[in-house]
């Protein structure tokens, strides 16, 4: 029997729920999935290698009904529940218009509700990258890492719901990463990219000492809500993302590897 996993928040081994990564609200205002399944894949690759497909499976229902088995009901049941109320009502406007204007604590709500889809993703694969008191700061406080950068903006693309994680571990020093992988943590940079009806939210995580706060920005224009300024956005003054521009936003991390001054270092060190 495989040992009991814990709440990847609280730590309580009293049972582990499902947590949608989707509401189950957004059920009728995302257009359902044809045919009538998801596909979920996992693609590895070391070095400057090809990614090859790992892993493939196929379930029956949408993609939107795509449900993560990584927090206890708990937790799942009340400060989760508590913050995504808090950022209904700001995707109902995005699933509901043309264009979204948030400003600074709607902008904030909106990240923190980002920021635990994309720590709840983590879990999904066995690679996550946020150390286990950054979770834990997070369930009590909602305070999002320092590390963390969530930018916005609508697309054109016909795919409503799409759920899309690259991860890999850098060092800038040939003795490991700074700071070192805690035990159970195995990357150190990851990029989200989550579709939600016309909404496309890109979430970044770079926790590497000396990288450039802006390592994995988009490259096609999307708005910043984390780190939050005084400024009120408004997405409908940026032009919308083409299926081309959320492809090429969501491979940051490829691109970054496959620079010419990025170079293989070999296994990692033993700390």
């Amino acid at each position: 029997m495989p040992p009991q996993k814990a709440c990847v928040f609280c730590g309580r081994y009293d049972g582990l729920s499902k947590e949608h990564l989707w509401p189950k609200w957004m059920g009728e205002y995302l257009p359902l999935s044809e045919p009538n399944a998801h596909i979920s894949e996992l693609h590895s690759g070391i070095a400057k290698q090809l990614r090859t497909l790992q892993r493939r499976s196929e379930r029956p229902g949408p993609v939107q009904t795509k449900k993560i088995r990584a927090v206890c009901s708990r937790c799942n049941n009340s400060w989760m529940s508590a913050l995504e109320e808090e950022a209904k009502p700001i995707l109902l406007r995005a699933l509901t218009s043309q264009g979204l204007i948030v400003g600074p604590s709607e902008a904030e709500r909106l990240s923190k509700w980002a920021v635990l889809k994309a720590i709840v993703g983590e879990h999904a694969s066995g690679d996550h990258l946020t150390p286990a008191d950054d979770r834990s700061n997070f369930r009590s406080m909602q305070a999002i890492p320092s590390y963390f950068r969530v930018f916005a903006n609508m697309h054109a693309s016909t795919t409503q719901a799409a759920y899309v994680r690259h991860s890999a571990t850098f060092s800038l020093t040939l003795n490991g990463p700074k700071p070192s992988l805690p035990k159970g943590v195995n990357r150190n940079v990851q990029l989200t990219t989550l579709l939600v009806g016309p909404l496309c939210l890109h979430v970044s995580a770079t926790r590497v000492d000396g990288a450039p706060n802006g390592l994995l920005d988009p490259v096609r224009p999307m708005a910043c809500l984390h780190p939050i300024s005084s400024a009120t956005v408004d997405l409908g003054l940026i032009p919308v993302l083409t299926d081309i521009d959320l492809h090429l936003n969501s491979r940051a991390i490829q691109r970054l590897i496959d620079h010419p001054r990025v170079k293989y270092g070999g296994e990692l060190p033993v700390p």
